[in-house]
This record gives C-alpha cells, structure tokens and sequence, in this order.
C-alpha cells in the first residue's frame, strides 16, 4: 500500500484517496499550493510534527500513516 512511498508521495496518496485537490488540501493546512506540490514532490522536507500533523488531520488519517513510524515500518 503506502509502505514503500516517501512521506510526500503518501500525502499525494491519501489525498488523491479522498478525492482532494491541492488547492482544498493546502486551504485545510494554511499553506500555499505551491508549497504543498514541493512537498508532495520530496522537493521540501516534511520534518516538522505539527505540520505533518495538520496534514493528517486535514487527510483525516493518523500522524503515523503520514510518517510511516509504524515499529517494522508496517503499514496500520
């Protein structure tokens, strides 16, 4: 599933699951849609826990789902 995907590609994975646009996404988290297409695309880090939070809540998933912390790095 989402187990192999950088932590960008797992945003744009849950995102387009929902059926969101970049444009709604990035409205929910209060950035730009630009920033978040960098981000989706590896070309910014998504290191920051309360952002990659605000992107889970907005993805209606949980922080580990984004981040991929699971122990084993299995997918929950």
């Amino acid at each position: 599933m989402t187990t192999n995907l950088t932590i960008g590609e797992r945003v744009t994975w849950y995102r387009r699951r929902r059926g969101m646009s970049q444009e709604v996404l990035a409205g929910l988290v209060g950035r730009t849609v630009d920033w978040l297409s960098k981000a989706e695309n590896n070309r910014i880090d998504l290191d920051r826990l309360s952002v990659i939070k605000s992107l889970a809540v907005a993805l209606d998933v949980s922080g580990r789902r984004v981040r991929r912390t699971h122990p084993l790095g299995v997918d929950s």
